[in-house]
């Protein structure tokens, strides 16, 4: 029995030590690819051809899931690789063709990411974002917000419960946090932005009172209509606009 056991164990182990060996080589072979490349055309011709390379098209592929404004000529565009069983998740801030930010991440191995930007056009596109929405918004914070996997919904699943970002705006919300509504409105993250956007909707049916200059920010943040990851019942994964 303990014989048996232990064939087992190293049989699970030489199983995990594979998948370990097999999310690096595909990440290094994504890295080299993306750290390459600061042409979004460009870009998309190298992961078309890898995508060619795939023995199994059907689970492996390539998939160009948002390309959307983030305001002044700056886009997100977010690229979903489905490489041996893992999903490796690509973000970029485009203008026109140029790359000016690339993020590569896993959610699966935290060690597997990779970031690379251009600080001075990045330091220009911060810098006028924080003046128009009157934000102290870094570099930084754009990385960190523009590469989260975020959905836009209140409620979602098997039954339509309540999501963990309806919980939060919900009590934001009840109590009538204005200010953290406002940080929520300059997110880099259109979802987060859309999030405040229910928010401030939410006091107004309360006939909680919001200042000229939040107003001007949401019928800003509503004609530029960028697509947003909704759900829809118990599908998620969804891209549509929502104004």
């Amino acid at each position: 029995m303990k014989k048996t056991f232990l064939i087992l164990l190293f049989l699970f182990a030489i199983k995990i030590y594979s998948q370990v060996e097999f999310a690096e080589k595909n990440y290094l072979k994504l890295k080299n690819i993306i750290s390459s490349e600061n042409s979004l055309t460009e870009l998309k011709v190298k992961l078309d051809s890898m995508k060619m390379t795939f023995n199994d098209k059907r689970n492996n592929y390539v998939d160009y899931f948002l390309n959307r404004n983030i305001d002044f000529d700056f886009n997100h565009n977010r690229i979903r690789v489905f490489f041996d069983l893992y999903e490796y998740q690509i973000d970029l801030i485009t203008k026109n063709d140029s790359i000016y930010l690339k993020s590569l991440k896993t959610e699966y191995f935290k060690k597997y990411t990779y970031q690379a930007f251009n600080k001075n056009k990045l330091k220009i596109y911060v810098s006028l974002r924080n003046q128009f929405y009157n934000s102290k918004k870094k570099t930084k914070d754009l990385i960190i917000e523009i590469s989260q996997n975020q959905t836009y919904a209140m409620y979602c699943g098997d039954g339509l419960p309540i999501t963990e970002e309806g919980i939060k705006l919900t009590k934001i919300v009840k109590a009538e946090n204005i200010s953290v509504l406002e940080n929520m409105l300059s997110n880099f993250n259109c979802e987060n932005q859309s999030f405040a956007i229910l928010g401030f909707n939410m006091l107004i049916e309360k006939k909680i009172e919001i200042t000229k200059e939040i107003l001007k920010k949401i019928e800003h943040i509503k004609n530029r209509n960028s697509e947003l990851q909704v759900c829809k019942g118990c599908i998620t994964g969804i891209i549509e606009k929502i104004y």
